[in-house]
């Protein structure tokens, strides 16, 4: 495979406010073919409060900020194709075909990366070294899968205070976001050779679905990584694009969600609200979903089509095309 590219100003400082959330990945104890949750625990907060708890932050972990700083391991690129490189020549399908000397290989740049909010103790916060970027496997016919990477392991979930007074754990915590990177990128060209190597990428919703049958047409599953089919699907309202989930909370009886729509309100992401150590999962046919549906069919409007969200194969989430204004009918039960 390709050397990789680190952008020359990729590590960033600290984050600390609640409007930036690691991207966790957990790893059940079963291994990763059996599927894994993402973080989905992000809160878009107006950028003045984000300002003022970053300022907070730097403040009362001032001391730390040059510590881990110079504990970051220098080769971040390389962490990740070190873990992607004996995956890689496992797999039955790209193994053979995609080498250094190959047109077919698989190039990896790291666009971010540092110490990001994931939660708290107390009135601690806490971070845990998070890895972004993307991934390209190139092929004498151009670039034939993509992807993003975002990880950072629940495993280490420090103060930054704590992460300087031991700069062993940052290694460790970077080498573990890198190995869960890998474990991605392995998740997606699973799913290319599955498909053949091809993608699907949904159309964006246009108006208003017309529903046919007793039942919605089911549509092929999305995953929450790579972003691209989602974001092409159109959500603005309600709706975080560089997470690619949706932010606005509502209450629907005793159940919280967090929905985003399409401008038209026609199109719904409904997820659970998520808990630092992975979130809840929803799917369709669950009594969530349920309770969604009824809620819409009693104001009217009807769900003609509808697609799974999934996060390394894990349901997180469904997108729902209706026949009326699914957002408006929703506006009193936002929080």
């Amino acid at each position: 495979m390709a050397g990789p590219v680190v952008k020359a100003d990729a590590y960033q400082k600290p984050r600390g406010h609640e409007g930036a959330q690691a991207p966790l990945v957990v790893m059940p104890g079963a291994g990763f073919s059996t599927g894994a949750g993402v973080n989905a625990g992000v809160s878009l907060l107006a950028e003045g409060v984000n300002a003022v708890q970053q300022s907070n932050f730097e403040k009362k972990y001032a001391a730390a900020f040059d510590r881990v700083a110079k504990s970051v391991p220098g080769n971040v690129g390389t962490l990740v194709t070190k873990e992607v490189e004996p995956r890689l020549k496992k797999h039955p399908f790209f193994g053979p075909r995609v080498k250094s000397v190959s047109p077919n290989r698989i190039e990896v740049t790291i666009t971010r990366h540092g110490f990001v909010r994931c939660g708290k103790r107390g009135s601690e916060v806490l971070v845990s070294p998070s890895i972004y970027g993307s991934w390209r496997l190139a092929s004498t016919g151009g670039a034939s899968a993509y992807g993003s990477i975002a990880a950072a392991s629940p495993n280490f979930q420090k103060t930054l205070d704590e992460f300087a007074a031991n700069p062993a754990s940052i290694r460790e915590g970077y080498r573990a976001a890198a190995v869960l990177a890998a474990e991605s990128i392995m998740a997606e060209l699973d799913k290319k050779a599955g498909s053949g190597g091809r993608a699907s990428t949904p159309a964006p919703a246009t108006g208003y679905a017309k529903a046919s049958g007793s039942s919605p047409e089911r549509l092929a599953d999305l995953p929450l990584s790579p972003p691209q089919p989602i974001q092409q699907l159109g959500f603005t309202r309600g709706y975080n694009r560089f997470i690619n989930q949706p932010t606005q909370k509502y209450r629907i009886g005793e159940t919280e969600y967090k929905i985003a729509a399409t401008p038209n309100g026609g199109t719904l992401f409904v997820m659970l609200p998520s808990t630092t150590a992975g979130g809840n999962k929803t799917s369709l046919g669950d009594s969530h979903y349920r309770t969604v549906r009824a809620f819409l069919q009693s104001k009217n409007i009807r769900i003609a089509r509808e697609r799974q969200v999934k996060a390394f194969f894990m349901p997180t989430g469904y997108i729902l095309e209706l026949t009326g204004d699914g957002y408006a009918a929703l506006a009193p039960y936002r929080q």
